[in-house]
């Protein structure tokens, strides 16, 4: 047990989370918070925070852990919502994922609000 936590600790420390993505996920959390009254709270931040540099140790990029764990804690909690009512949002949300993350960089939270999209 030990092991696998000075693992973690060493991932943490060899591949902190960009500032340039600290701030991304600021602004996303503002988004969401706005448009769609969903906030991510300090409990999902800091499993951001523990997961990225873990995923990245793995051999697998920031931004592919970024889209990961966002599409599975925060936009899984749109299903709660009144999707009809939201297809302008989604659609913007689609709009700021490609500009602040990159173009398709998401693909697994663009393919997840697809399928919202297609429930409407």
């Amino acid at each position: 047990f030990e092991y696998i936590n000075d693992l973690f600790d060493q991932a943490k420390k060899q591949y902190p989370i960009s500032k340039e993505n600290l701030n991304n996920i600021k602004k996303l959390d503002m988004f969401i918070t706005e448009k769609f009254k969903i906030t991510f709270g300090n409990r999902i931040l800091n499993q951001i925070q523990q997961y990225v540099p873990i995923y990245v140790a793995c051999g697998g990029t920031e931004n592919d852990a970024l889209d990961d764990i966002i599409t599975r804690k925060i936009l899984r909690k749109f299903e709660s919502r009144n999707l009809p009512f939201l297809q302008t949002e989604l659609d913007e949300l689609q709009v700021f994922l490609n500009k602040v993350f990159g173009r398709n960089e998401f693909k697994e939270g663009l393919a997840y609000i697809e399928r919202l999209k297609r429930f409407i």
